[in-house]
């Protein structure tokens, strides 16, 4: 946990309660929207995996004087953990941020919000925060995202209450939108995309309330705070989100790594991500300044089986334990997403033949080895993920061993893993020792062969009826 004793208060995410109207929430407002320019974002055809991401960034900062940097720096670090982590397209994150690129004024500080988020030398492409764009924007995504798409949506603002009505809002540019405004742009998206939220403005928690209650399906959302309660910001960055984004980028802005992913699958879950993000929030069970983080999903699983990658899988490996260098085996991945593909390795031991996108037939190209390891390297989306399985690789004829033959002296044995084995001879490479018995899986010499031989045979026919024969070199 933080050091809740040293801390920099800075402005919390609020405004005063307010009496506002929007056309398009129906509630009461004295704000007037300067600028209702709608934003037609152009038509993109999928040619990758990642064409399935899709994000929109809203910071609207109410105006001049309440516009704070923090919300940008919020939204370019979002920004980046997006696209330097998780592979979103720059081209389907849909920045909405205060006066949008507009040269003026429209921070308190007294500058103009900075259009390259990443820092990569290339400006984004920034339009106003207001209701009519995130309609559009919504309205586009609705045309665009498809069943199974990935849908993440960050809010970075000022937040308050309808004096009327009670109900959350968030302050956009010289404008607002009421959480049950906001849950009417989301159903724009098909029900079987993923949608994920995260909210750092004050009575964010509010925004949960429309979505539970029309009962939304493969939804997340996290916000800072219950409906009733402010959030806060200390550092220049809002609290809760910053260390949001710590955990989902499972490392701090400083480089520091932070232990997010706690059932170690490689993935932050939504959940794993809120939990850390609560956790390490000085404000949380602060006395003097508290907020309380709010998390829901729907189903309740969700959140644990989505991030921002997408739908977390578990991937296992289904296949025979025994193969040889003329019997191959089909080995598959389990458990993945449709559009998932699997790689098979090592090629030092067995040779692949490919039979799907998941699947292959692998047979054995080393000596007969008893832990052999093949690798599952699923991708999926820009990710990569290992699974592995121990088999026993056969090579038919003669080959040396050291491992499935044990013993000294005049007693020797195989391995106990080999089973399903005919036809067994034991020998040593020196006539005077004879074997005192054989077709046993173990062999009891009329003299102990580490005096008059230098190697121990046993040849058999493995569970497949192939002829192998192991040769054990005795130490010298």
């Amino acid at each position: 946990m933080p050091n809740k004793d040293a801390v920099e208060y800075l402005p919390i995410e609020f405004l005063p309660v307010k009496t506002i109207k929007t056309k398009s929430s129906g509630e009461t407002s004295d704000v007037v929207r300067k600028d209702n320019k709608q934003k037609e974002w152009p038509v993109k055809k999928r040619t990758s995996v990642n064409d399935c991401k899709w994000a929109v960034i809203i910071s609207g900062g109410e105006d001049v004087s309440n516009n704070h940097p923090r919300y940008w720096n919020n939204s370019s670090y979002a920004y980046k953990v997006l696209t330097n982590k998780y592979s979103y397209p720059k081209s389907q994150i849909y920045c909405l941020i205060a006066d949008g690129s507009n040269p003026a004024v429209d921070r308190s500080d007294g500058t103009s919000s900075p259009l390259d988020l990443d820092g990569d030398g290339e400006d984004e492409v920034l339009i106003e925060a207001n209701t009519t764009n995130i309609s559009s924007t919504f309205t586009y995504l609705g045309n665009h995202v498809a069943a199974d798409d990935e849908v993440f949506v960050f809010v970075t603002d000022h937040g308050g209450l309808y004096s009327n009505t009670g109900n959350s809002f968030i302050s956009l540019w010289n404008s607002s939108i009421s959480a049950q405004v906001f849950y009417g742009e989301l159903t724009k998206i098909t029900q079987d995309a993923h949608i994920n939220i995260v909210m750092g403005q004050c009575h964010s928690g509010g925004f949960i309330d429309p979505i539970r209650d029309n009962s939304r399906q493969n939804v997340s959302i996290a916000t800072a705070c219950k409906k009733s309660e402010s959030s806060y910001a200390r550092q220049n960055y809002t609290e809760f989100l910053h260390q949001w984004l710590n955990g989902m980028n499972e490392m701090t802005l400083s480089g520091s790594i932070v232990s997010s992913d706690t059932n170690h699958d490689n993935y932050v879950s939504m959940n794993e991500g809120f939990v850390y993000a609560r956790d390490n929030d000085w404000f949380y069970g602060n006395v003097f300044s508290n907020e309380t983080p709010q998390f829901y999903s729907s189903p309740s699983t969700f959140g644990d089986t989505h991030s921002l990658y997408g739908e977390i899988f578990s991937g296992t490996i289904v296949g025979p334990d025994e193969i040889s260098d003329l019997t191959g085996g089909v080995y598959d991945m389990t458990g993945l997403p449709s559009d998932a593909n699997v790689a098979w390795d090592d090629y030092t031991i067995v040779n692949t033949t490919v039979l799907t996108n998941t699947s292959s037939l692998l047979t054995g190209a080393t000596d007969c080895t008893k832990f052999a390891t093949i690798r599952g390297i699923i991708s999926w989306r820009g990710t990569y993920t290992i699974k592995s399985k121990e088999i026993l690789i056969w090579k038919t004829g003669e080959s040396y061993t050291d491992d499935l033959i044990e013993g000294e002296g005049s007693f020797f044995s195989l391995d106990s893993s080999l089973t399903g084995l005919s036809n067994i001879v034991w020998e040593t490479d020196n006539p005077i020792c004879d074997a005192a018995y054989q077709g046993r899986t173990y062999v009891d010499f009329n003299s102990e062969p580490d005096g008059c031989a230098t190697e121990v045979w046993c040849s058999f026919n493995n569970r497949f009826g192939e002829y192998v024969k192991l040769k054990y070199r005795l130490p010298q």
